[in-house]
């Protein structure tokens, strides 16, 4: 099994966003989080 699925990798993709942008960003979505047939997600 693999280390980062892709919630891990959409939880990674916000904390480095609200580390990045302060307080610049507001709210972050990620959706459509599939791992098959590969890892892909909406922001």
């Amino acid at each position: 099994m693999q280390r980062n699925k892709s919630n891990e990798i959409a939880r990674d993709i916000i904390r480095t966003a609200k580390e990045t942008f302060n307080e610049r960003i507001n709210n972050i979505t990620l959706f459509n989080l599939t791992d098959e047939p590969y890892k892909m997600y909406d922001i």
